[in-house]
């Protein structure tokens, strides 16, 4: 079959993102047919952003997101990563941060 440059694997299923009070953001999410040996790419965007930022890269389908600014509203979605190639993103999902509690 035809490869397409940039792109392999399957892409991450059931992106879930919950905000807590402490201003954490905890997600977690399915690797749907990827094997070992591929990692995670976490993007962000925030209300207002056209482009989603980079956060982190994780080997775990679960990553917590610390120091996030309570009640920002926030969209994440995950690609697929090995080596150079990623997979299309993940569903989006997004959080207004939990507020603090005073």
């Amino acid at each position: 079959g035809k490869v397409v440059r940039g792109y392999f694997g399957v892409i991450p299923q059931e992106l879930d993102a919950e905000a807590l009070a402490s201003g954490t953001v905890r997600m977690n999410w399915r690797k749907g047919e990827n094997k070992y040996g591929v990692d995670y790419v976490i993007e962000m965007r925030k209300e207002g952003q056209a482009e989603f930022q980079f956060v982190d890269q994780v080997r775990a389908t679960k990553y917590d997101h610390k120091g996030q600014k309570p009640g920002e509203f926030k969209i994440y979605r995950i690609k697929a990563r090995k080596g150079d190639a990623y997979s299309e993103p993940s569903n989006e999902a997004s959080v207004y941060s939990a507020e603090m509690k005073v």
